[in-house]
């Protein structure tokens, strides 16, 4: 491989991790108008993300023959806890 396709690929492969120069339009909240999408990386329970995963499926089956993507799933939950934060705060110290 030449040194100009590596750093051609290397140029392209950054670009997944690059924030999204478009606004993107809030799908599950009013709070915010307009965001930009980005990469992120969380460390989550395995349980959690399995249990997140079955209810997903089930939500878009739910939602069938309309499609939703995980990020917006996602993004409707977090979007729903940050709007409920003493509802949170009340969880967080129950299970701590």
């Amino acid at each position: 491989m030449s040194a100009d396709n590596r750093n051609d690929r290397i140029a392209a492969l950054s670009k997944r991790f690059a924030p999204a120069e478009e606004p993107v339009e809030d799908v599950a909240s009013a709070r915010t108008p307009a965001r930009t999408r980005g990469r992120h990386t969380f460390y989550l329970d395995s349980a959690l993300v399995a249990e997140i995963d079955r209810a997903y499926r089930d939500l878009a089956h739910d939602l069938y023959p309309r499609g939703i993507s995980k990020s917006e799933y996602l993004e409707a939950l977090l979007s729903y806890g940050l709007g409920q934060p003493d509802r949170v705060k009340a969880t967080l110290l129950e299970q701590s």
